[in-house]
């Protein structure tokens, strides 16, 4: 994970533009947040992110379970969770758990009131039931396990941004197509930590290991044979329609694998009007190389400068201002026809 660049009141600064270090992940099961994006959570919290969690199900139905019972098995659950939340860097303050059933049979809650109270704790957290953040993270809906793709649809209705899908387990299909990768190699311990924090899941095992410690290292370091690092976790971003140049630079920074951002790139292709996906591609690559300019200084997009104005200061590339100029009006225009860093 590349630096960003960052300014003092706690956001990253892209183009001129602040956008929060923050970001929710909807976890259908307790132990899914450490299972699928423990590592890269770890990662962000120790930059400074401020993580939210929000869990939907912390009370799945069994047979024969009194609801006494299920009651108490929640609270454990919910204990460990909050435990390994801590460990990933994440407050206590911003857990949540829904104990929302999302067993079919035993629905507690539809998914219209799932929408409702990741808004209302989105209004009481940030001011706004749509958050202006960088992307959030969800399960993918190529997955066998319905409470996973469900989980996945109540994130894609409740948020207007970039969503990184992450897979848990074996239970991912082969739809699955990552397009951010991470090498996690710096917090696998901490990944592995958090999850030994859900003590009444050690006994699960996966990834044809004995037990469950096993396998998550086992998993994440087969993940990581196609980001070329020791341990890693992959990624299936979605973009939508609406998704504007400023919102992909975060996962620029994100990202490790050039092999995963050029998939991204292709993604940008199928989601955007060709002529705007290349000029977007070409910034990409741009701005990939001034993040590992250690010349470059942030103070040159401070304030709602003119390209010109930037340009004339010196500490922009050239070559990407005659992107900004000549190739990316339709990105940078604003209603009094100049072209500004907003």
């Amino acid at each position: 994970m590349n630096s960003a660049s960052r300014s003092e009141s706690g956001h990253m600064k892209f183009l001129g533009d602040e956008l929060p270090r923050t970001t929710v992940i909807i976890a259908a099961h307790c132990d899914d947040l450490e299972l699928g994006a423990g590592g890269t959570v770890a990662l962000l919290a120790a930059r400074g992110w401020h993580v939210h969690a929000i869990v939907l199900d912390s009370q799945p139905q069994l047979p024969g379970v009194t609801s006494e019972a299920l009651l108490s098995r929640a609270a454990m659950r919910e204990s460990e969770a909050t435990a390994g939340a801590a460990i990933l860097g994440i407050s206590v303050d911003n857990v949540l758990f829904l104990r929302a059933s999302l067993s079919a049979e035993s629905a507690t809650w539809n998914h219209r009131q799932l929408v409702g109270a990741i808004h209302n704790y989105c209004k009481s957290r940030f001011g706004s039931h749509r958050p202006k953040i960088p992307f959030v993270f969800t399960h993918t809906r190529h997955d066998r396990h319905k409470d996973h793709v469900l989980a996945h649809q109540v994130a894609s209705q409740a948020f207007r941004v970039p969503i990184l899908c992450y897979r848990v387990g074996s239970s991912s299909t082969a739809g699955f197509a990552p397009n951010v990768g991470v090498n996690i190699s710096d917090s696998i311990a901490i990944k592995e930590a958090a999850f030994a924090a859900h003590t009444s899941q050690q006994h699960l095992s996966f990834a044809d290991n004995a037990d469950a410690a096993a396998s998550l290292r086992t998993e994440a370091s087969e993940w990581a044979a196609e980001l070329g690092f020791p341990f890693g976790e992959l990624f299936e971003c979605e973009l939508t329609n609406s998704i504007t140049f400023n919102q992909l630079l975060p996962l620029l920074e994100l990202s490790d694998s050039e092999y995963h951002l050029r998939r991204l790139q292709t993604n940008i292709l199928n989601t955007k009007p060709a002529a705007t996906a290349s000029e977007w591609i070409r910034m990409l690559v741009t701005e990939r190389e001034m993040l590992r300019e250690p010349s470059f200084s942030e103070a040159s997009m401070r304030g709602n400068r003119t390209v010109s104005d930037v340009v004339a200061s010196g500490r922009l590339p050239g070559h990407f201002a005659s992107l900004l100029v000549d190739g990316c009006l339709e990105i940078f225009a604003t209603p009094d026809g100049s072209r500004r860093y907003v």
